[in-house]
């Protein structure tokens, strides 16, 4: 967007006004050139490299086949050269590896490689995240588990963590790169921050990108607390379960209320808890409890 405007110049200094011809104020045309995309700019490059650097959200890019890594916000590279202690690179294969591979991982968008998926029923799949969820909240170890999309994924003992890694890295460049999906996401449990020892639930979703200097593919990676997240995934789960439990019992005494002949309206739907209130209420009122209520 190029804009023009007129100004009124003052307080020239003596070289320029001479070679203007005008000693007092003069007319001029301001003109601005603005770019329609945000970051054509220098400036704007500046502040996303600040909000990066400040964003507390680990991000990385990798090369096309997640051995390099090109660039990271430093957040992401304190805590895994610390977790590392300077042993390993920072390849996206290694940073996959400090995560649990071993008892459950969750692929929300059912795209996760076959060998590393169990074929474990849904029922399996949400009792093993319940059991994990139980060892811990945000303070301890474990976290919440659960939620839609669970695939319960089971690792063969056989195959090794090295192993594991390298299949799950083959099969996010192939969704990425040959697929073409949006993105690939896999959830899973990692040390936290602030305590390696103890656990929380976090996401990694990765984009198809490119390097800018290289021109060449690349791999962009977010990693994302999802501790919070999953502890209400599991406790709407578990309403949602008492809620299930609750209307099959009632189901089961409709049915049997009609399988007795009971006159139609005999049947009890309230709890314990409803028929006490009922009595202290009525007592209070000055209302002596009836012998059936009793």
């Amino acid at each position: 967007t190029i804009g023009f405007r007129r100004v009124l110049v003052r307080g020239l200094p003596a070289d320029l006004a001479g070679a203007l011809g005008a000693k007092e104020a003069k007319e001029a045309c301001l003109v601005s050139a603005e770019s329609a995309r945000l970051f054509d700019s220098l400036y704007q490059s500046l502040r996303a490299l600040e909000m990066l650097k400040s964003s507390p959200i680990f991000s990385f890019l990798f090369s096309h086949d997640g051995r390099t890594l090109l660039t990271a916000n430093p957040c992401a590279v304190t805590f895994y050269e610390k977790y590392f202690k300077g042993k390993e690179s920072l390849s996206l294969q290694h940073i996959l590896s400090v995560g649990n591979l071993d008892d459950f991982v969750s692929y929300p968008d059912n795209n996760g490689p076959p060998d590393l998926q169990a074929p474990a029923s849904s029922e399996e799949a949400t009792a093993a995240a319940a059991a994990a969820a139980g060892e811990g909240g945000e303070g301890g170890e474990g976290g919440a588990g659960g939620g839609s999309g669970e695939a319960g994924a089971q690792a063969n003992p056989v195959v090794s963590m090295e192993e594991k890694t390298a299949i799950l890295c083959k099969h996010i460049q192939h969704v990425l790169f040959v697929e073409k999906f949006e993105s690939f996401r896999i959830q899973m449990r990692m040390p936290k921050r602030q305590n390696p020892n103890k656990y929380r639930w976090v996401e990694f979703e990765m984009w198809a990108a490119k390097d800018p200097i290289t021109k060449r593919p690349a791999i962009l990676v977010n990693q994302t607390n999802l501790q919070e997240t999953k502890k209400l995934e599991l406790e709407l789960k578990d309403k949602h379960d008492d809620l299930k439990t609750q209307n099959q019992q009632l189901q089961v005494e409709l049915h049997e209320a009609k399988m007795t002949g009971k006159p139609k309206g005999s049947l009890d739907l309230d709890s314990t808890v409803d028929k006490t209130i009922s009595l202290l209420d009525a007592f209070m009122a000055g209302e002596g409890p009836p012998e059936g209520g009793i």
